[in-house]
């Protein structure tokens, strides 16, 4: 079975990652900028959508993992970490040496996933969809990664 990653993406690809319907917290013209951008990038297994991350730059300093998604079916294929990776390589790319992400705190696989990559834990944040655990890491130790 072959992965390949690649960020010419099309709605449809986020729409299949997403199980049918994009949820209401994810609006299509949110989705559209962030393609259009040229920050989203989508694994495929074997030509199917698998699953997808979005980066952003806070403040023109600070890279960040927005979301990072992989279908149920095709978790623990090393998808997200591919998918980690080739974010990774794009903010490098751009001259940053470290980047940030979160996961919600209920969200013991992504809390989990964090830690399995090298992040380290910062401080939580309480927003209005829940509570926000974040994490910080030196891009070159994702890369460095095998």
């Amino acid at each position: 079975m072959s992965v390949t990653i690649t960020n010419d993406v099309t709605l449809d690809d986020l729409r299949i990652c997403f199980g049918g319907e994009f949820p209401d917290s994810k609006p299509v013209e949110y989705l559209q900028a962030r393609i259009n951008d040229k920050s989203v990038f989508v694994a495929k297994k074997d030509g199917v959508p698998a699953g997808f991350v979005i980066y952003c730059v806070w403040w023109g300093d600070c890279p960040f993992i927005e979301l990072l998604k992989v279908r149920p079916e095709f978790q623990r294929d090393k998808i997200g970490t591919l998918l980690m990776r080739t974010a990774a390589q794009a903010i490098a790319a751009k001259g940053y040496k470290e980047l940030i992400s979160s996961s919600e705190v209920i969200n013991n696989m992504g809390i989990s996933f964090h830690l399995k990559q090298g992040f380290r834990k910062l401080n939580t944040l309480d927003l209005p969809h829940g509570e926000e655990q974040f994490f910080r890491i030196e891009i070159q130790a994702i890369l460095d990664r095998q």
